[in-house]
């Protein structure tokens, strides 16, 4: 079963606003690909303008080196109004926080909308990283979902884009242009007939924020528990 099959959208957001509590509207899930400086660089602008209180779990890859510690955390959170996390393996996420995963340690959507980590020992991801996510937020989001690719070299995240955008997300990138920095924009326009919106970091951000106020409410009956649905993550390999 879908983590999110109990939810019911209802007809008039703005009347249930006013009836129902923080704790009983399910945020939208955004995921933010992205890799080398000017992956990261993106991840900082868009950041800066997403707003504090966005009701919203963001799910935030970044192509790392594997050799090195990260600091990810720590950089982002000089710029970014959200808090940064690291996520936990079947952690409960909310909505109001940026989550990251580790260079080895992928982050995806698991069941009932908790944080899943894929342990790659082996390296069998590699730059597939940001595809492991998007293809998660396809197969769980219930369609409240958006996938942003940011720069980034090669072409992962088109495959996942193009499978959330098949589920009912909405799908986002920065300008694509002949550049090997945004090599990654350029294949995901290319894969997908549409494209949801297009446009700088900071206009990104302030296309989600539009989105997400537009249409932010539904009803969870209840709130189950974490749990595993397939035991241990351990990588395979990745669809190409």
């Amino acid at each position: 079963m879908a983590q999110y099959a109990a939810w019911e959208k209802p007809t008039t957001a703005t009347s249930l606003a006013r009836e129902l509590p923080n704790a009983i509207r399910p945020p939208w899930l955004v995921g933010l690909g992205a890799s080398g400086p000017a992956g990261l660089a993106d991840l900082q602008r868009l950041l800066r303008v997403l707003p504090g209180d966005l009701n919203a779990v963001v799910m935030a890859v970044l192509h790392r080196p594997w050799e090195f510690e990260s600091h990810l955390r720590q950089v982002l959170e000089q710029d970014s109004r959200l808090p940064i996390e690291i996520a936990r393996d079947l952690m409960r996420m909310t909505g109001g926080r940026v989550y990251l995963g580790e260079p080895w340690r992928h982050l995806r959507l698991g069941w009932r909308g908790c944080a899943e980590l894929v342990e790659d020992p082996d390296r069998a991801y590699r730059n597939r990283t940001v595809d492991l996510l998007f293809d998660s937020l396809a197969d769980r989001g219930a369609g409240r979902t958006i996938g942003v690719i940011l720069s980034g070299a090669l072409s992962d995240g088109s495959n996942g884009l193009q499978a959330l955008k098949s589920s009912g997300g909405l799908a986002m990138t920065v300008l694509p242009n002949a550049l090997k920095e945004r090599e990654m924009a350029l294949n995901a326009a290319t894969r997908l007939e549409t494209i949801d919106f297009v446009g700088s970091p900071e206009a990104i951000a302030l296309e989600i924020e539009k989105i997400i106020r537009a249409r932010p409410y539904a009803i969870l009956r209840g709130a189950p528990e974490c749990v595993s649905n397939s035991g241990p993550h351990i990588a395979a390999a990745p669809r190409r």
